[in-house]
C-alpha cells in the first residue's frame, strides 16, 4: 500500500452543476493493424452521456498502470507477453476542495468544502502482447471529511466510489533499444458520486504520449503529455471551471538495490485549455 498525498487545492463559487445520471453505454474497439506502424481506436459512446454537463471532481489522483515503476507518471513499459499485473494503492488530499476570497493579492480561505479525501485505488492490467497492454483503474472507496461549504456549493455526502478507467499503452519504441516511447488512449467512465464531487459526470477520453528510459536498471527517468477532452463545460459561480485539460508529468527514480528498493520523485498537473 503506497500512501500518496498532494497539496492543499482551493476552488471559488457559489454554486454546482448540474449532470444527467450514468445510463449510458459504451464499447471500445481497438484495431491493430501492424506492430508498431498502426493502431485504429473506435470509441462509441451515448449521445445523454456526451450531453451532459461535466461537475467538479476533487479526486485528481489517477495512478497508472500495474507494473511501471512509476506512481503517476507513464512510461513505454509493459507488462510483457501475456503479463498481468495488479496493485491496491491509496492516497490522502489536504483540503482539495474550499472557497477562497481574493483579497486584492492571493486568495484567502474563507470556508472548506472538503478539508480531507482518503481513497483506495484498485487497478489491474494485462499484456496479450509484448508491446501492448490494457489497463483498468478504479478509486474503489473515497471518503471526505466536509465542511460547511459543502451544502454552499450543493452537494452531500461523504463517501462514494470514483469513475472508472480503461487505457491502453501501445508501446512503439522499447527501452532497451533506445529512449522509450508508447501512446496511452483512454477512456473514463461517470461511476463516481457526483453530489460528492467525487466523478466528472460525463464520458471523457484522450491520449497522453509517454517517454522513458532505464539505465543500468538502477536510474529511471520518464515523462509524459496529453490531452483529455470533457464533453459540455462546467461552471462555478458563471466562470468557466471545468474543460478540456492538457496534461503533463515526470518522473526520476533510483533503485539502490534493483528490483527490490526503489524511491521515485513525480509530479503532475494539467492546464484547463
Amino acid at each position: 500500500l503506497i500512501a500518496v498525498m498532494y497539496p492543499t487545492g482551493g476552488a471559488t463559487g457559489c454554486s454546482s452543476t448540474g449532470s444527467t445520471g450514468m445510463g449510458a453505454w459504451m464499447l471500445g474497439l481497438v484495431g491493430l493493424l501492424a506492430r508498431r506502424k498502426t493502431a485504429a481506436a473506435l470509441l462509441l459512446v451515448s449521445s445523454s452521456a456526451l450531453a451532459a454537463e461535466p461537475t467538479l471532481n476533487a479526486q485528481h489522483f489517477s495512478p497508472v498502470g500495474a507494473g511501471q515503476g512509476f506512481v503517476v507518471t507513464d512510461t513505454a513499459r509493459t507488462l510483457g507477453k501475456n503479463g498481468f499485473g495488479a496493485q491496491l494503492i491509496g492516497n490522502y488530499a489536504h483540503r482539495p476542495l474550499q472557497l477562497s476570497n481574493w483579497n486584492g493579492s492571493d486568495f484567502e480561505r474563507s470556508e472548506g468544502a472538503m478539508d480531507g479525501l482518503a481513497a483506495a485505488h484498485v487497478g489491474l492490467g494485462f499484456a496479450p502482447l509484448n508491446w501492448l497492454e490494457f489497463d483498468l483503474a478504479m478509486p474503489v472507496a473515497q471518503f471526505a471529511t466536509t465542511g460547511t461549504a459543502m451544502e454552499i456549493l450543493g452537494g452531500s455526502g461523504r463517501f462514494a466510489v470514483g469513475d472508472l478507467s480503461f487505457s491502453s499503452r501501445l508501446q512503439v519504441v522499447d527501452e532497451t533499444e533506445a529512449l522509450g516511447l508508447a501512446v496511452v488512449p483512454f477512456l473514463t467512465a461517470p461511476t463516481g458520486g457526483e453530489n460528492q464531487f467525487l466523478s466528472d459526470g460525463v464520458v471523457s477520453a484522450g491520449a497522453r504520449v509517454a517517454l522513458s528510459k532505464t539505465i543500468a536498471n538502477r536510474v529511471h527517468m520518464a515523462a509524459f503529455g496529453g490531452y483529455r477532452y470533457l464533453p459540455g463545460k462546467g461552471t462555478l459561480n458563471q466562470v468557466v471551471a471545468l474543460d478540456d485539460q492538457v496534461l503533463f508529468g515526470a518522473g526520476f527514480g533510483v533503485s539502490p538495490i534493483p528490483n527490490v528498493l526503489r524511491a521515485n520523485l513525480e509530479a503532475k498537473g494539467f492546464v484547463v485549455a
